[in-house]
């Protein structure tokens, strides 16, 4: 027996079929609404939290100086997201992978590594551009010039140098003193190491006036009371530049403004706060006394005077260095001598 609905839609079978249409068209517009408005911003929600968290992981194992654990942090986060992960990220990302190589080759003294913080550091300079990320373009080219810079003790030295002038040139591009004046006027010590370092032949006048004015501007930029450790930092590498300089002509009087600049340096310095660049300044002052102990006497009439001097700066010297030892730098008076490239050159992004 056929019921009323039935034969109802026998009877008006175009009614039936819009009635039908019309649910099938309220039902796909329902399940697409609920994929849309729902499901989809929740699935991006627990994929942003998702990603935040690796990133969280691996910054704190970066933070915690577990650099090859936070290199596979990153590296998964780049294989399993990648698609997902937006421009910041991926410079953040990339820019922390550079740094972590960067650490590795500091410590193993490795070009490899060196070359692969390159890498990184230039990747994440595709994501972080000038005119949209400033502050982030410009922490990346220093610590590219670092990395450079770093290299150039390995291999290659005069081109890696000029790589890194390079990069602390497109850094202070952006950096100005009134935007981040820490920033702008750090980099402007970088940029005198590159010079100073790289200054050979005939040209290493020029190149270390060229040193010695960026120390100086940098030196306008800070004052000792409002960034004590960076304004500390200028004058330890222009005596840096003056020991350089003492290897030629004037070696006494190139040793003695050297003497000075690190003397300035340590009055600037809060050894409780910072206590390895209190060492480190030490040291250099102990390194400088014993430059100073190993000249010879000027002229015959000087001999007596010299060997009062001698005698005067070794003991300054064993003084410095006890105290360097005692702010975590380890040279005695028996391995005295100037500080050696390479550690100066891990010393050039300015620790503490």
């Amino acid at each position: 027996m056929i019921n009323a609905a039935t034969a109802y839609v026998f009877r008006h079978p175009g009614q039936f079929t819009v009635l039908v249409l019309g649910a099938l068209a309220y039902s796909t517009w329902a399940v697409t609404d609920y994929i849309e408005n729902t499901l989809r911003p929740r699935q991006r929600t627990e994929l942003k939290a998702r990603i935040d968290e690796e990133i969280l992981t691996a910054d704190e194992k970066f933070r915690r100086k577990r650099y090859e654990s936070a290199l596979k942090g990153y590296n998964y986060l780049m294989f399993a997201f990648g698609e997902e992960l937006t421009p910041r990220i991926h410079g953040h990302v990339n820019h922390q992978m550079g740094r972590a190589h960067f650490q590795i080759g500091s410590v193993e003294e490795n070009a490899a590594a060196y070359n692969r913080a390159i890498v990184a550091f230039n990747e994440a300079l595709q994501y972080r551009l000038p005119d949209a990320s400033p502050a982030e373009y410009t922490a990346t080219q220093i610590e590219l010039g670092k990395t450079f810079h770093a290299l150039s003790v390995i291999e290659e030295r005069g081109e890696n140098l000029d790589r890194a002038i390079q990069a602390y040139g497109a850094a202070l591009e952006v950096a100005t003193p009134t935007t981040d004046r820490e920033t702008y006027a750090s980099t402007l010590i970088l940029m005198g190491n590159g010079y100073r370092d790289s200054a050979t032949g005939s040209m290493i006048e020029d190149q270390m006036n060229q040193a010695m004015g960026y120390y100086q501007e940098a030196l306008q930029t800070f004052t000792a009371i409002e960034f004590p450790d960076q304004f500390a930092e200028a004058y330890i590498q222009i005596g840096v530049a003056h020991m350089r300089l003492a290897e030629g002509n004037f070696p006494r009087t190139q040793s003695k403004k050297a003497l000075n600049s690190f003397k300035s340096a340590l009055n600037a310095i809060d050894r409780s706060k910072s206590p390895r660049l209190f060492g480190r300044t030490q040291q250099h002052i102990g390194d400088t006394y014993t430059r100073l102990a190993k000249l010879g006497p000027t002229g015959p009439t000087d001999r007596a005077s010299n060997s009062q001097h001698k005698f005067r700066y070794e003991s300054a010297a064993r003084k410095a260095y006890r105290v360097a030892r005692q702010f975590g730098e380890g040279t005695s008076w028996a391995k005295a001598g100037a500080a050696p490239a390479r550690s100066q050159a891990k010393q050039n992004g300015g620790d503490k």
